[in-house]
């Protein structure tokens, strides 16, 4: 049993492999599934230019309002500062 394990070491690693994209891309695809089914939206500005920082991460600093309250979040995108763009969310689950 052991021989049979380390002379298809290769292929089982290989199917193991396989079945955890197929499982990542099932996941994504049904949280957009869960999000288009209540969608709302929103515009969010960026608020800096594309940048480095150790705690958020790198991208834009961007601002948005839902409900009369402001929400900041950094995002690996392309856009200047000043630049607005749409942010879609879920209104039944609401955790941004």
């Amino acid at each position: 049993m052991k021989k049979l394990i380390s002379e298809k070491f290769h292929i089982i690693l290989l199917i193991l492999t396989f079945g955890f994209i197929i499982f990542c891309l099932i996941s994504a695809n049904s949280g957009i599934n869960d999000l288009l089914k209540s969608p709302k939206y929103t515009i969010g500005e960026a608020i800096s230019d594309w940048h480095h920082k150790n705690n958020n991460g790198v991208g834009i600093d961007y601002k948005y309002h839902v409900n009369s309250i402001t929400y900041s979040k950094t995002a690996n995108v392309s856009y200047q500062k000043g630049d607005k763009f749409l942010i879609i969310f879920d209104s039944i689950n609401e955790i941004w």
